[in-house]
């Protein structure tokens, strides 16, 4: 499998994860705040922390 692959499953199986918990009613905006549109800064340093951690 090629690297890009194996980046954009976890990425998915991150988010799904993320959903599912926030339907829930999971605060997750500590994670990912998904209605972040105007702070970059923020949304970069969740993006890095996401791309960091693993699933597990």
């Amino acid at each position: 499998m090629s690297s890009a692959f194996d980046y954009y499953y976890n990425r998915l199986k991150k988010f799904t994860l993320l959903r599912a918990y926030d339907s829930c009613g999971i605060d997750i905006t500590d994670i990912y705040d998904c209605d972040n549109i105007l702070d970059t800064k923020k949304k970069q340093n969740q993006e890095d922390w996401l791309d960091n951690h693993s699933l597990e």
